[in-house]
């Protein structure tokens, strides 16, 4: 009878089994919104998506490859006149824009985010710096673009096909997405400055304001509502809150030698001054190309400064460093008509340019110093 009992009992827990769950049912392979924002870990999971919009250990040291201060083999393709039209593409991609609007419109909408406003706000805050950070890099690139504040669907072809909007539009919103982000991004400190904090938040708002107050102060930009004091102002305010604030400062861990080398050298970041970063290093087995694109011509473009640059830089005793080599410089003339030809003695770097001029011919202009070597 006691058996009975417990066949009786495992075949009414078989049947229960069977007549609750549909064993034809499809495997979910897609998370719906409830499964994104109805928890605090599904909004901390598709967050982590945003970070890709970073620039990586394959192209955050080519960010200042058109700057001013570097010497190129090759001038970019970006920057050559009918180099693009209509046809051909370029780095005009708005796939990171479009993840961040769909979390963004999914957090406000009260149907699936479920989850406590403070947690949700945290969430937002992160959202709005990488739409701020999205933006940044289309206005320093693009200048004027459109502003989604949404997620547009496929049928809107009449939003996708917007005019740009002025760059008034754009620098509010991007102050508006970052003033947001600083007050509800709760994290004020993370693990190797890997992942957001609210003083990115200040950081960027810093950054931001001051390049658009330059860029319409020196290219006397007219017509538009903000001036460019208005944005230094705030550039200076969302600057001192990071150092009145942060814990932040400059490092000096290594003295006056080596301080400002760790910075870059460093395999592991100086959180004391660096507030946001990628990292790699031997240990975790994440390597760079860095030294490759510097210096390979197969690869890169021979990145190196100017001289006007370099002499910017500072001694320990305050004065700019414009020390040159003290090994001799080759100088090669190939002419069947100076065939036989001698060069001075006593010859410096600075009479190569007077004999280059000398040979066009061309007169020297009185600010140069040196003499022609014929």
């Amino acid at each position: 009878m006691k058996r009975s009992t417990y066949i009786w009992s495992l075949l009414v827990g078989c049947v229960a089994f069977a007549t609750s769950c549909d064993l034809t049912e499809d495997v979910q392979v897609k998370a719906d919104k409830s499964m994104i924002f109805g928890s605090k870990s599904g909004l901390e999971l598709y967050s982590n998506s945003f970070y890709k919009a970073l620039p990586t250990l394959k192209n955050g040291f080519m960010q200042d490859k058109m700057c001013d201060v570097g010497a190129v083999s090759n001038t970019d393709t970006f920057i050559k006149q009918g180099a693009y039209n209509t046809e051909t593409a370029t780095s005009w991609s708005w796939g990171a824009l479009k993840n961040v609007n769909y979390f963004i419109d999914g957090c406000n909408d009260p149907k699936y985010c479920t989850v406590e406003a403070e947690t949700r706000d945290n969430y937002l805050g992160i959202a709005r710096w990488f739409r701020a950070w999205f933006y940044y890099d289309k206005l320093t690139t693009y200048g004027e673009v459109p502003w989604f504040p949404n997620d547009i669907q496929s049928y809107q072809n009449d939003v996708m096909y917007k005019d740009r909007d002025s760059r008034d539009v754009i620098i509010r919103n991007l102050i508006a997405d970052l003033d947001f982000a600083y007050e509800h991004i709760q994290a004020t400190s993370s693990t190797g400055s890997a992942t957001l904090t609210r003083w990115a938040a200040a950081a960027l708002k810093s950054r931001v304001c001051l390049f658009e107050a330059a860029y319409r102060r020196y290219h006397n930009l007219t017509g538009l509502e903000i001036t460019p004091e208005e944005l230094y102002r705030e550039a200076a305010k969302a600057a001192k809150l990071v150092i009145d604030n942060s814990g932040c400062s400059l490092n000096t861990a290594a003295g006056k030698k080596g301080a400002y080398r760790d910075l870059f050298y460093s395999e592991t970041p100086l959180t004391q001054e660096v507030i946001l970063a990628v990292c790699a290093n031997e240990k975790s087995g994440i390597f760079g190309e860095q030294n490759w694109w510097f210096n390979a011509r197969s690869y890169g473009l021979c990145w190196s400064l100017v001289r006007s640059f370099v002499h910017t830089y500072l001694k320990q005793d305050g004065t700019p460093f414009t020390a040159h080599t003290t090994s001799p410089v080759p100088f090669i003339l190939i002419d069947p008509a100076y065939k036989g030809a001698t060069l001075r003695e006593g010859g410096k770097l600075s009479d190569v340019a007077p004999t280059m001029l000398k040979l066009m011919p061309l007169p020297q202009p009185s600010e140069m110093t040196g003499e022609s070597l014929m």
